[in-house]
C-alpha cells in the first residue's frame, strides 16, 4: 500500500480525540443564528480556544464589530479562553454548566 507524500498535512489534519482527519471551520452567529462571520479552515489540532483569540487578534473587522461589554456564549471547548476573553476583550462571557 502505498503512503502519502504528504506526511505533515497528515499529522496536522488528524484528531487524536476523534480518530480521524478533518479540519473546522469557525463559524460566527449572532442570537438569532444568524451567521455574522466565517473563519478557517483550522486544522484538526487547534483547539477552539486557540482558533477564537487567534481570530480576534488577526482580524480587525471582528474586533470592530465586538465591543467590551458584548456578550459571548460559548460551548465548553472554549473554556481555556474564557478568562482572556473576560479580562483582556472586557467580554462578558457565558459558558454552560453541567449539572448531573
Amino acid at each position: 500500500m502505498d503512503k502519502s507524500s504528504d506526511n505533515e498535512l497528515q499529522r496536522l489534519t488528524y484528531s487524536d480525540q476523534k480518530k480521524r482527519h478533518f479540519v473546522r471551520p469557525m463559524t460566527i452567529c449572532s442570537s438569532d443564528g444568524r451567521i455574522v462571520d466565517l473563519h478557517g479552515p483550522y486544522f484538526a489540532v487547534n483547539n477552539d480556544a486557540q482558533i477564537i483569540l487567534d481570530t480576534l487578534k488577526q482580524n480587525s473587522d471582528l474586533s470592530e464589530l465586538l465591543r467590551p461589554n458584548d456578550v459571548i456564549i460559548l460551548d465548553r471547548g472554549f473554556r481555556d479562553c474564557s478568562k482572556e476573553l473576560a479580562e483582556t476583550y472586557e467580554f462578558i462571557v457565558h459558558l454552560p454548566t453541567c449539572n448531573m
